[in-house]
């Protein structure tokens, strides 16, 4: 959450989080964590059932911008250990 702070400072609040479906992130220790820190940062977490349908119809620039992001990062080379962090 402190580079997210770091990030955005003061927008904090205009922040949605969400994640795959995986067990582990549906887990209700998850759920926990994600409630207790939308109260302290005022962070929004969007929920499993609230998760839009995952189509290329549904959600097109989901399906095209992971693609081109992919292609645009094999295209360049990390000069150091920090510069993949």
């Amino acid at each position: 959450m402190k580079k997210l702070q770091k990030l955005y400072p003061n927008e904090m609040g205009k922040l949605f989080i969400h994640h795959d479906a995986a067990s582990s992130h549906t887990s209700r220790f998850t759920q926990d964590f994600m409630d207790k820190q939308s109260e302290i940062y005022g962070l929004s977490f969007i929920k499993k059932s609230e998760v839009p349908v995952k189509s290329p119809y549904g959600s097109p620039l989901d399906f095209f911008g992971i693609g081109y992001l992919k292609q645009m990062l094999s295209k360049t080379r990390a000069s150091s250990l920090l510069a993949l962090m």
